[in-house]
């Protein structure tokens, strides 16, 4: 009798450091879950701050870009106000130049009526009419020429604007990019639908979010890990996903209702 007490102790002892060991297994198992989703969160969180950083800087650039091109819009207006100006000084030029060649041939027509009656008088009288006519020539080259160079820098300027607004249009398109990329990054979304009879799920996040077909996605659950899917069509509306059944651990399966998150963060 004591025999099969002491037989039935031993089997006592051993069903439960079987039972024991199964238990520390499984929660050994969770915790090397629990561990590989909080990685995964970590390198997401660090991947966000790094596009976040990139953003901001790609904004600077477009902030020096805009006040670049608003210092040179400003030069090239007061090149051409200082063109118009040379321009009117030119024309009034012309204007008494004509005004002088007119007084000079009537000076002419005098001088000449004036010889004519008076032979004896001497003529020193025409040095100075044409020293002035010949200032009048130099000073009309010299504007011209000023204007040719004002011509020039405008030109100039307006070739730097160009470039300006191709550049603005570059930064543009990366923070457009950057940002289509971190929207990508912080994506999580909701399965509204599971059918397990065909091995696919629905969910509700339609071709705006930035899904692409071949992309695995994490299914979580109460914030644990519990298996993947992997896009196969993206609508206007929402997502299909195909179920990867060897991910499901333990006769666990997939709930509408389960949160979904990218595996792999995208850094390029």
């Amino acid at each position: 009798m004591k025999s099969l007490f002491y037989i039935l102790a031993l089997l006592a002892v051993g069903g439960a450091g079987y039972l024991g060991f199964e238990a520390k297994k499984k929660y050994e198992g969770r915790i090397v879950k629990r561990d590989d989703l909080i990685k995964q969160n970590n390198r997401l969180s660090d991947s966000i701050s790094e596009k976040k950083v990139e953003k901001k800087d790609q904004n600077a650039a477009k902030t020096v870009a805009l006040t670049e091109q608003a210092d040179n819009e400003a030069k090239l207006r007061n090149a051409v106000a200082k063109k118009g100006e040379l321009a009117r000084t030119l024309d009034d030029l012309r204007g008494q130049l004509a005004l002088v060649k007119k007084k000079e041939e009537d000076l002419d027509a005098a001088l000449t009526a004036i010889r004519n009656l008076f032979p004896d008088i001497p003529e020193p009288i025409e040095d100075n009419v044409e020293a002035k006519f010949d200032s009048l020539v130099e000073t009309q080259k010299k504007l011209e020429n000023k204007k040719d160079e004002l011509t020039g820098i405008k030109e100039s300027l307006e070739k730097k604007i160009t470039e300006l607004k191709t550049e603005m249009a570059r930064v543009r398109g990366k923070i457009a990019e950057s940002v289509a990329r971190v929207s990508l990054n912080t994506f999580e979304g909701t399965i509204t639908e599971v059918v397990h009879e065909y091995g696919f799920v629905k969910i509700g996040a339609g071709s705006k979010s930035g899904l692409e077909p071949g992309l695995k996605l994490l299914v979580v659950r109460g914030g644990s890990l519990i298996g993947k899917v992997q896009v196969e069509k993206v609508e206007a509306g929402g997502t299909i996903a195909n179920i990867l059944p060897k991910t499901f651990k333990g006769g666990t399966q997939v709930l509408a209702g389960d949160k979904v998150i990218l595996e792999e963060v995208n850094t390029k």
